[in-house]
């Protein structure tokens, strides 16, 4: 129970942080491999090793064999020289020619000299029939036990020449013979020998020749014949019975392991079969001694591997450390350093769950908003608001409210007027804004069967706007034409059936460029007042022209505009310009005394209407009065010219331009705070433009007229200005100052340079002595 407890809060260890992750994969990473790597060079190394060992002790046994193999063929070939000798060949090898004293001396002579001649022999003797033996060492002697392990009868008997063997020969109660000798038929090549000669072997050749082959500490070498008997061994067991047998049961020619009964030591044993005697060359080697070697490079591959791990381990928690090192600032951005109750990734998914919800939120708000936004985009877009954009600037607007910018473009102004017939009436002065409610849903309602796009715009007056616009196809263009002006006057028409009132539509001019659409507006609007004259209740087109050229009070009206445009803008100038054009037109006209009346009327709602559009008050001044009342007591023009400029021409202009210049000051005195609080980081034109909602050339005129300096220069001269309080006030260094007032070290320096006329470093050595 505690081991699982235990699993379970490494488990919960490493699933509580991607940083324990990355470690204990980058571990794994490493670990493994390392691992892996080391264990397989060492069973590679080992096996290697083994089979080197292997071939080496085979080799070893060969070279031990061709080594005994070559000395018994000494005796051999000593032996069989011996008896090609004329004394013991054919039936020379009688007593009876030589007399049994001088027949017994010559076999002691030529046997002597055979075991002389060779080292490896320890002794010879010569059977001849009826027990009789012959022997340099022993001399003559009679056999008393010969038949209880060999009978040298049935050799004498046999179809081999000669022969190699193990032989025991126990001669008599004191003297045996027991090892490896090599037997002859003497005569060799009689048909019925009547001798055997017997040359046996010296035991210590065996084991000189085995202990030389000897490398390992406790190897042991033996050698079996095809009985398994024991030829010869360099430690005692390898004699006995159950040894031989363990040996055997495994097979021959082959590796296979031996266990020592009495030492307990564990053998590898190797062993090859010599095809001459068909002799088992068995070698035994302690594999303690065996695995020194695959133990040495187990050490070194211990040692290796530790090694690996430790700098595999060190590497996976440092690289572990730089590869988290991303999404800590990410979740201490996030965070503000809380701690967490879950993982990184987790709180990352919970916490965009959360964004993409108020993104939807914010979507969903913004749609229901859009039409107002795109509403107010396009009354100020009529007013030439943005006029001085640029195209591109006027681009994202149009795309940021869902406005295509490269369209075919036509406006429709529709307004409504009461009927004289006051017995007839159907609203009342106060039913203003039902009625414009009403047109607006039929305007709308017409829109959509006729398939058409745009959107409606109230102008804040009597008066409705809708804004239309084509596909960017202009194939189609001249059908959508025909469609917007169906569209206008079934609209018109509905409405006036609806309300039973005179309504009037204007259409304007088809333009593909927007940045005409405030002039197309403009005039739309001039075209729309002139139906006091050319009569209201039908369509009138904004390109509308009389036969002898542009109506006399059509113009009169464009003037109107024209003031009112000039007040709103706050040029006092040009707006008392217009206003004795105004009036000029008004002398050389000779209209009559209503025409007058009315066209000042108009006049007086243009100001009243402009000062309303600015947020500037005129009205105030007149206090219970009301100036249309005034306006009809005027008599002559000269008169009514004064009063217009006096009560609302300058009095507008003057107001429009205070306020105007206190927009300035605080869109310049907002740039200016923000860059005495920013100014170490990267501050732009362009961003400080867009925090104003003015276009970058606008602000930059603004800043300018108010500062009397460019924006760039007056940023540079208070990082500069900063940059030495710095200096003179702080022991930072030039880097460190550079950072603090967004600059790099050596832009800071030639900037100050040419500025000062001295680097950082010589303005602070000056001031400070």
């Amino acid at each position: 129970m505690d081991r699982v407890i235990r699993f379970m809060r490494i488990r919960h260890f490493f699933a509580r942080s991607i940083l324990n992750q990355i470690i204990l994969i980058a571990l794994v990473a490493s670990v493994m491999p390392t691992v892996t790597l080391g264990i397989s060079s060492y069973w590679y190394s080992a096996g290697i090793v083994q089979e080197e060992v292997n071939q080496a002790n085979t080799n070893i046994l060969a070279s031990t064999y061709e080594m005994m193999n070559r000395r018994l063929q000494n005796v051999q070939n000593s032996t069989l020289q011996m008896l090609f000798n004329p004394f013991f060949a054919g039936s020379s090898f009688e007593p009876s020619r030589f007399g049994e004293t001088s027949f017994k001396s010559e076999i002691y002579q030529h046997l002597s000299a055979l075991q002389n001649s060779n080292s490896d022999i320890s002794d010879v003797f010569l059977y001849i029939e009826d027990n009789y033996l012959l022997s340099p060492r022993n001399g003559g002697i009679v056999a008393e036990h010969l038949s209880d392990t060999y009978t040298l009868s049935e050799a004498l008997s046999s179809g081999k020449a000669f022969q190699w063997g193990y032989k025991r020969f126990r001669l008599t109660s004191t003297l045996q013979h027991e090892g490896v000798m090599f037997i002859a038929k003497v005569p060799l090549q009689s048909n019925r020998p009547y001798a055997l000669l017997a040359v046996v072997i010296a035991p210590e050749m065996f084991l000189s020749s085995l202990n030389r082959s000897i490398l390992y500490d406790g190897e042991q070498l033996a050698i079996y014949d095809a009985e398994g008997q024991v030829i010869a061994s360099t430690f005692q067991t390898a004699g006995t019975g159950s040894f031989r047998r363990s040996l055997y049961e495994e097979g021959r020619n082959g590796q296979r392991y031996y266990t020592d009964p009495q030492t307990k030591i564990e053998y590898l044993v190797n062993s090859i079969v010599a095809e001459e005697h068909q002799w088992e060359y068995t070698d035994f080697i302690p594999l303690r001694e065996l695995n020194a070697k695959s133990r040495g490079i187990a050490y070194r591959t211990t040692a290796i591997i530790a090694v690996l791990l430790l700098l595999g381990v060190v590497a996976s928690l440092l690289s572990a450390r730089r590869i988290y090192r991303p999404i800590q600032r990410l979740m201490t951005t996030l965070t503000g350093n809380k701690p967490l109750e879950t993982d990184e990734m987790t709180y990352v998914q919970s916490r965009w769950t959360e964004m993409r919800e108020s993104e939807e939120q914010l979507k969903q708000q913004l749609n229901r908003q859009l039409p107002l936004l795109q509403e107010t985009f396009a009354l100020q877009l009529m007013h030439g608001y943005y006029s001085h954009y640029s195209a591109a600037e006027l681009k994202e607007r149009f795309e940021r409210f869902h406005i295509p910018y490269e369209a075919a473009h036509r406006l429709l102004i529709i307004t409504y007027d009461r009927t004289r017939d006051n017995q007839h009436q159907s609203f009342l002065q106060t039913d203003q804004e039902l009625i414009l409610f009403s047109i607006q849903n039929i305007v709308l309602d017409m829109m959509k069967a006729s398939m058409l796009t745009g959107l409606k715009v109230h102008l804040l007056d009597e008066h409705i706007a809708v804004w239309l616009w084509s596909g960017s196809d202009q194939n189609g263009w001249d059908a959508w034409t025909l469609k917007t002006e169906q569209f206008a006057e079934k609209s018109r028409a509905a409405a006036a059936s609806f309300l039973r009132l005179d309504v009037t539509a204007a259409v304007s001019p088809i333009t593909n460029d927007i940045r005409h659409l405030n002039a197309a507006f403009q005039q739309t609007m001039m075209v729309l007042r002139s139906r006091l004259v050319l009569g209201s209740n039908q369509i009138i087109r904004g390109d509308w022209q009389s036969a002898t050229g542009v109506s006399p009070l059509v113009a009169l009206t464009e003037l109107e505009l024209q003031v009112e445009n000039a007040l709103r803008l706050g040029q006092a100038d040009k707006a008392n310009a217009l206003l004795g054009e105004f009036f000029d037109r008004l002398q050389d006209g000779a209209y009559h005394v209503e025409q007058v009346r009315s066209s000042c009327t108009q006049l007086l709602a243009a100001c009243i209407r402009a000062a309303h559009l600015s947020g500037v008050s005129v009205l105030d001044a007149f206090e219970e009065k009301n100036p249309f009342t005034v306006l009809d007591a005027i008599q002559s023009l000269e008169e009514a010219q004064d009063w217009f400029n006096e009560w609302f021409i300058l009095p507008i202009a003057e107001q429009v331009q205070q306020k105007q210049n206190r927009e300035y000051e605080d869109a310049v005195q907002k740039v200016v705070d923000y860059i005495a609080q920013h100014y170490s980081e990267d501050i732009s034109l362009e961003q400080c433009a867009e925090m104003c909602m003015l276009s970058p050339a606008y602000l930059s005129k603004l800043f300018k007229k108010m500062k009397m300096t460019t924006f760039i220069d007056y940023l540079t001269h208070y990082r500069i200005e900063r940059a030495k309080t710095w200096l003179l006030q702080s022991d930072l260094t030039i880097n460190e100052i550079a950072r603090l007032t967004g600059y790099q070290p050596q832009n800071l320096i030639r900037v100050f340079k040419k500025l000062e006329g001295v680097t950082p470093g010589q303005y602070r050595e000056l001031h400070k002595e």
